[in-house]
């Protein structure tokens, strides 16, 4: 079994939503963890990078976020069902956090990483980015024309992406985690 490539040990999260693709569009999927990009900077930067009659839809979904809002192609709510928009997506924009990474990977959906200062989800950003899965990048580097360029690098990512959700779904998920550290521990 690979270390880490198992997901979140309660399983997928399910819950009722209203999230239902529009024929045809494909969609950006942004988490937005505390402790990295503000909803501020979301709100300032995401609706210059995705108009409303550009060839994504982007959905940003945050704990800080109250209720939902569209402002051009992007639309900000308080949940954003992952499994539902993973499977019609070509990014996640996320902070690092392992479920977003492993959810995002399993559906072979590249990432772009802003973790800021805190060590796990930089070293997780920094496993994606050497993994060729994914980019990482600082807060700072979070503007238009950086986020301009790094969705048109698809093609160099997408690749180590879907082979990594290969393998992670190969590992079993969480039930085989949850059973090895079970025959680990009656050893």
């Amino acid at each position: 079994m690979h270390r880490g490539l198992v997901g979140h040990l309660l399983g997928d999260i399910q819950a009722d939503t209203d999230f239902m693709p529009a024929p045809g569009k494909r969609y950006v999927f942004v988490y937005a963890g505390t402790g990295s990009l503000s909803l501020d900077r979301l709100k300032d930067v995401l609706p210059q990078v995705f108009p409303a009659d550009g060839m994504y839809e982007c959905l940003v979904g945050a704990q800080s976020i109250t209720a939902a809002e569209r402002v051009g192609g992007v639309e900000f709510r308080p949940y954003v069902p992952a499994e539902a928009v993973l499977v019609h997506a070509d990014w996640t924009i996320c902070h690092g956090g392992q479920n977003t990474i492993i959810q995002s990977l399993r559906s072979g959906v590249p990432l772009l990483i802003f973790p800021g200062p805190i060590f796990e989800r930089r070293f997780n950003a920094q496993k994606v980015q050497q993994a060729s899965a994914g980019r990482m990048g600082e807060l700072p580097d979070f503007k238009v024309n950086w986020l301009r360029a790094a969705l048109q690098a698809r093609g160099d990512y997408a690749p180590r992406a879907a082979a990594l959700g290969e393998k992670i779904r190969a590992c079993g998920g969480a039930r085989a985690a949850v059973e090895a550290l079970a025959q680990w521990a009656s050893r």
